[in-house]
């Protein structure tokens, strides 16, 4: 329970890495807010939480709309009077949705793809970090945990725009955490390898299908 009477926010929280993330804050004692686009989900994770003890409330949100962002960071200090933890979570694959049989080769990229993910991946982060910023430099501490993925350290063959988008998060958190340490701010970033998530089950479909060579 070391994390007694905090608060934190979890986007992307309504399955997979995002669910185990919220379960496991609330576990050590945190009040959660699960945010997803997809609502359901969000109050399927809140419900197991408090089934087990736990306290979370869900919230519909797109990371990609700054009122979104804005909104949640409200609703959490309007409910709890505090906000102290956001990870940030959401994500898009990456994967060719457009035009799924497309092979991974860069000049197949539609730009509606390469938009989604950057979207998702990259300005999500941006716009709910700067709805949580001022409030933490507000009550001089906080912590931002914003999720990279190790294809963010190195290109990936067959995820350009996904490990594109995955470094950018990465150097944006470098610079949050210089700009937020005069505040006792910290921000720091994950880059989890392959956990078997429906994400990756997805991934691994389509490596099989666009590489045979991998089946």
């Amino acid at each position: 329970m070391r994390l007694q009477g905090n608060v934190a926010i979890v986007t992307g929280g309504g399955g997979g890495l995002g669910e185990g993330i919220s379960s496991s804050l609330a576990g050590e004692g945190a009040s959660i807010f699960v945010s997803d686009i997809n609502l359901q989900n969000a109050k399927t994770v809140a419900a197991r939480i408090n089934e087990f003890g736990g306290h979370a409330l869900a919230l519909q949100a797109d990371v990609t709309n700054a009122k979104d962002c804005a909104h949640t960071v409200a609703a959490a200090l309007e409910t709890y009077g505090r906000l102290d933890t956001l990870v940030c979570n959401a994500g898009a694959d990456g994967l060719p949705h457009a035009n799924p049989e497309t092979t991974p080769l860069l000049e197949n990229v539609l730009e509606e793809d390469w938009d989604i993910v950057m979207n998702v991946n990259l300005k999500g982060v941006f716009l709910s970090c700067r709805a949580a910023i001022p409030h933490f430099k507000d009550q001089a501490q906080g912590r931002i945990i914003n999720i990279s993925s190790v294809a963010g350290r190195q290109g990936v063959e067959f995820l350009p725009a996904y490990a594109a988008s995955k470094a950018g998060v990465i150097s944006l958190t470098q610079s949050i955490a210089l700009q937020l340490a005069p505040y006792h701010v910290n921000a720091n970033c994950i880059c989890p390898g392959i956990i078997w998530t429906s994400m990756w089950e997805r991934l691994a479909t389509y490596m099989t299908r666009s590489n045979p060579a991998l089946a």
